[in-house]
């Protein structure tokens, strides 16, 4: 059976000069040697901008490397697109799954199948077969913006398969699922290994890499430091791992939780920093919410919990003015706003900061340097001085530790790496209240420990903190949230 070899795989990414700027080049990866096997769940980790997603990237078509091959069953390959690779064996799912919401569950299945003419019959029994084989229950007629983030992913995951590739890219799949469908999902990727499949898994959790994989490596800056041998017996453990992830003998992040535990009153804060009383919607072809109420006090850091298919989606775009309800009311400390007139250009105006779910397109987008997506923390009222944005922008960078300059394109960052920029961009605001939709999707270990560092110290400081998660429990190990909402079936309990 054919294996994917990449061999001495270096990336570098070139911005070129622009009007007072310097060109820019950074190395994403710097010479990476890995082997890919056929029948196996192979496991990338690595902290955010280690290059797990540039190498992904490179072996699906999406980048091309500076130099290095990609060699697929003993014939070599430089692909310069996502469709070359698939025609060579090599599909990929992307975090956020990557569908037409216009088309159907199907359509978006049979995008991109070669031939003129395609037997829709033909098409659904070949369908059929996959929803039994990955044990995925899906109707095929759906439209693709009615599904959940969990389904969306099984949309995508089928479409992939669809075209009977060797390997089958994964990146941060389980984020989307409840810990019993994370179980079943795996069941079936180890039965799709079982059959000959060779499985490239990203994730930042250890303990399933441990738990799934035949094989795991590791990255770090770019250099490949580690890979397991399970021809020799080696299993690795999540000690291990940790260890080599965070670069020292002692695991990172451990009794993080405790010393980043915010006391309760630190803030000596004790009246209402943000409320809502009976908001209802019930958007098209989403989950209604009925009757949501909640309080936080100022200064306190505050879950709510809810599963794929919850309304979760649908309550963090009602929180933040992207959908109008019908009925409700807001207050952000004193001030009072009727949910149905409230929007995001008024809520921001009230004090209200927001990371969003969606960082690439709703927080930023892929297109625009870092500047540009940090400037709205900055009051421009009417006259731009590039110089001040970049100044800004160069801070946020220096004191995230980033290394990249102000210009750079958000889409070259890593997942983390953007999300840490969004984060310091809305706390440059000092807001009111600081609403975070799953802030933990893609973040490492250290990255996690940070994130609760910072929410710790801008609660401190009196800012009321909303986490909206489908993971409570990579956050609450030491008791971190001073409140815990769960949302089920659009009803908050």
């Amino acid at each position: 059976m054919k294996r994917a070899e990449l061999q001495n795989i270096r990336k570098t990414f070139h911005t070129p000069a622009g009007p007072g700027f310097p060109a820019e080049s950074f190395q994403a990866l710097g010479g990476v040697d890995i082997v890919f096997h056929p029948g196996e769940i192979h496991a990338l980790l690595g902290e955010n901008g280690a290059g797990k997603s540039t190498l992904v990237h490179i072996l699906s078509g999406l980048y091309q490397p500076t130099s290095g091959c990609v060699r697929i069953g003993g014939r070599d390959f430089c692909f310069t697109s996502p469709s070359q690779a698939l025609s060579a064996g090599v599909a990929m799912v992307h975090q956020q799954p990557l569908l037409s919401d216009e088309l159907t569950v199907l359509e978006n299945t049979l995008l991109g199948v070669p031939g003129f003419f395609l037997s829709k019959k033909k098409a659904l029994r070949t369908y059929a077969e996959l929803q039994k084989l990955w044990n995925i229950s899906l109707d095929p007629e759906t439209q693709a913006r009615t599904l959940t983030q969990a389904d969306r992913l099984r949309a995508a995951l089928l479409a992939a398969v669809y075209r009977n590739p060797d390997f089958l890219i994964l990146d941060e799949p389980s984020s989307v699922f409840s810990p019993e469908e994370r179980d079943a999902f795996f069941e079936s990727l180890r039965a799709a290994a079982e059959r000959g499949m060779g499985i490239i898994l990203i994730t930042h959790r250890i303990g399933e890499a441990v738990r799934w994989s035949h094989r795991i490596s590791v990255l770090r800056k770019g250099e490949l430091i580690y890979s397991s041998n399970p021809e020799g017996g080696e299993q690795p453990t999540v000690e291990l791992i940790s260890a080599l992830l965070s670069g020292e003998e002692d695991l990172p992040g451990t009794g993080q939780a405790k010393k980043n535990e915010h006391s309760k009153n630190d803030a000596a804060q004790t009246g209402i920093g943000f409320s809502v009383e009976g908001l209802s919607l019930n958007p098209r072809n989403r989950q209604p919410l009925r009757e949501i109420a909640f309080t936080a006090k100022a200064g306190s850091i505050t879950a709510i919990e809810g599963l794929a298919g919850s309304g979760l989606d649908v309550l963090e775009d009602a929180l933040t003015g992207m959908l109008t309800a019908e009925a409700g009311v807001f207050r952000v400390g004193g001030r009072e706003i009727q949910a149905a007139k409230a929007n995001a250009r008024l809520l921001r105006k009230e004090g209200v900061a927001m990371v969003p779910s969606d960082r690439s397109f709703r927080g930023s987008h892929p297109a625009l340097p870092v500047r540009d997506i940090a400037a709205p923390a900055l009051p421009l009222a009417g006259i731009i001085d590039l110089d001040a944005i970049d100044s800004f922008a160069g801070k946020i960078l220096d004191s995230e530790s980033i290394p990249a300059r102000s210009k750079r394109a958000a889409g070259s960052l890593s997942g983390g790496q953007l999300q840490r920029i969004i984060l310091a961009r809305e706390i440059a605001r000092k807001p009111k209240v600081l609403i975070l939709s799953r802030p933990e999707w893609g973040l490492d270990i250290s990255s996690t420990a940070r994130l609760q560092k910072t929410l710790t110290e801008e609660a401190r400081e009196g800012t009321t903190i909303i986490v909206l998660t489908d993971n409570p429990e990579a956050f609450d190990e030491n008791g971190f949230f001073d409140a815990r909402y769960t949302l089920s079936d659009g009803r908050l309990s």
